[in-house]
């Protein structure tokens, strides 16, 4: 099962890479970079409801969130 999921993880990540480095050459990289957090919040939060995944969390999860988050975004303007 794990396996599948990285496979798929490699995938659509590399197809997200590609599809930035398209849109960065006719639409502003920042533009780009905020469409792609941005939409994805319409996959991943039907995810959740579907899934019955809500869990507690704690104080680490959200630091590395936040830190995830910021490094991503950083990753994404130097892409």
């Amino acid at each position: 099962m794990w396996l599948i999921l990285s496979l798929l993880t490699a995938f659509f990540e590399s197809v997200a890479n590609a599809f930035s480095k398209r849109g960065a050459l006719k639409i502003d990289v920042l533009s780009v970079t905020w469409a792609q957090r941005f939409f994805s919040i319409f996959i991943i939060l039907p995810l959740i409801f579907i899934t019955n995944s809500f869990q507690s969390v704690n104080q680490t999860f959200w630091v590395a969130i936040i830190t995830s988050s910021l490094l991503n975004t950083i990753t994404s303007l130097l892409f």
